[in-house]
């Protein structure tokens, strides 16, 4: 199957917004399109490349997985990351630019991590 007939099928089946089908169009090609995974209206697009950046990034990949984007409804909440971290809510966990975890809701709005660790059992 053509890269754009597999995006057009996983837009049907996973109930792409508009927004996340124009981005999976424009940069599918950095984007492993077998392991898409969406939490309510988040969608984690990890990246088809496997080589190291470096070897801090070589032992990053290791234990946190490949570098992904998280793509919210209208934009993208995370980019270029590693060890993201969605939750069935559609919350999500990633780290600043300071190296500080946050969790966020869908709409990339900060939230309390006890609020947070208590629904999700």
């Amino acid at each position: 199957m053509l890269e754009s007939e597999q995006i057009e099928s996983l837009a049907r089946s996973l109930k792409l917004t508009p927004y996340q089908l124009y981005m999976l169009q424009q940069n599918g090609y950095k984007y492993n399109l077998n392991k898409l995974v969406k939490r309510g209206a988040l969608l984690y697009a990890p990246y088809k490349c496997e080589l190291a950046r470096n070897w801090s990034d070589g032992v990053a990949k290791i234990f946190l997985g490949s570098r992904a984007d998280l793509i919210g409804s209208d934009r993208i909440l995370v980019y270029d990351q590693r060890g993201i971290r969605l939750y069935n809510s559609g919350h999500y966990r990633a780290v600043d630019g300071y190296g500080n975890h946050y969790y966020a809701d869908q709409d990339g709005n900060l939230v309390n991590s006890v609020y947070l660790t208590e629904r999700s059992r």
